[in-house]
């Protein structure tokens, strides 16, 4: 049985703003646009079964599970695959993360 006079323990919240990101080890800025773009440049080779040729293979993983899980079920990534792409192509115009997110709320 805990004791009933036991001090509660504390839990500590750390926020690191952008100024400290660089710090912490994290992507900043262009750092972090270029990281997006290439994890989002998922091609395929058709001519070698399909294989991943780029981009992140745990976000082509999960866009298969987005359209296997769509109503009804498929197996077409394409319409995911462009979604992603569209997103690879703004990183490389929007001056920022927030200003993508911002411009694109959906």
């Amino acid at each position: 049985m805990p004791n009933a006079t036991a001090t509660p323990v504390r839990k500590i919240v750390f926020v690191v703003g952008a100024g400290a990101s660089k710090e912490v080890g994290l992507p900043v800025a262009k750092e972090l646009k270029e990281t997006i773009a290439t994890a989002l440049n998922i091609c395929f080779n058709v001519l070698v079964n399909n294989r991943r040729e780029s981009g992140d293979s745990t976000i082509a993983e999960a866009l298969r599970l987005v359209a296997a899980n769509e109503d009804p079920p498929t197996r077409d990534i394409n319409p995911h695959l462009h979604a992603a792409w569209q997103i690879r192509d703004a990183m490389a115009l929007d001056t920022s993360i927030d200003n993508f997110i911002n411009t694109h709320p959906g």
